[in-house]
């Protein structure tokens, strides 16, 4: 059973997916005797790093400060997206009084194979870049990476997936080599992933356990990205 209504309900297990604002109704449940288990993922911190205006860095120093009050004082059972993230939050916030698990993403190996159809590029290197938000990444790491093999003398063709953010859609117009494709259904993922010379990762420190990377990997991809230096 999947509800989003906490209150008035004998529930045995809350599964709460970062954080929610209904903190009372929560603790209410908490209190009726049901088992509160939070999933977390990364802290937020591109605000940190992204020219945004002051209510976005409210909302998303917000979350983090609700994330941190489920996780210490309300969650009996935590579930990580990955040892990475575990590590960032105990570096960060402590080590949680409660019992942990880490449960991988996953990719379906159904849809996403090397077996299929597959994209004919245009150009002589086709890189792909798959994320749920495009624009937000403070460095463009795909637009430089395709500029440097275009200098290097090849014919590149970069295509990108992913919701924009803010004007990341007519920025990117300017660069002939990118084809913005916008949002679009995992089941037309793979037939790009198997066409694309390689996967590039625009994370930089909170590819926690991506998604899109497990996907290209089971296309059969080569996956490139880059390390970051962090003291959490």
């Amino acid at each position: 059973m999947v509800s989003y209504d906490l209150f008035n309900r004998p529930y045995e297990t809350v599964l709460v997916i970062n954080a929610t604002r209904h903190l009372v109704k929560l603790w209410r449940c908490k209190k009726r005797g049901a088992r509160i288990v939070q999933r977390l993922g990364a802290i937020n911190w591109l605000h940190l790093y992204l020219s945004v205006n002051l209510g976005e860095v409210v909302l998303a120093e917000g979350r983090n400060i609700i994330m941190r009050l489920i996780r210490s004082r309300i969650a009996d059972h935590i579930v990580y997206q990955s040892n990475f993230v575990r590590n960032w939050w105990n570096n960060r916030c402590g080590v949680s009084k409660a019992p942990s698990t880490i449960i991988y993403n996953g990719a379906d190996l159904k849809i996403f194979s090397p077996e299929g159809a597959a994209y004919k590029s245009e150009g002589e290197v086709c890189i792909i870049s798959v994320e749920g938000t495009q624009g937000a990444d403070p460095f463009d790491i795909a637009i430089r990476l395709a500029q440097g093999l275009q200098e290097a003398g090849l014919d590149v063709e970069l295509l990108m997936f992913g919701s924009s953010f803010k004007d990341a859609h007519a920025r990117y117009s300017r660069y002939p080599f990118v084809k913005f494709k916008g949002s679009v259904p995992n089941k037309e993922l793979p037939y790009y992933y198997r066409g694309a010379s390689f996967y590039v990762s625009t994370d930089i420190l909170t590819a926690a356990c991506p998604n899109s990377v497990l996907e290209a990997l089971a296309c059969g991809h080569t996956c490139v990205g880059l390390q970051a230096r962090s003291s959490t």
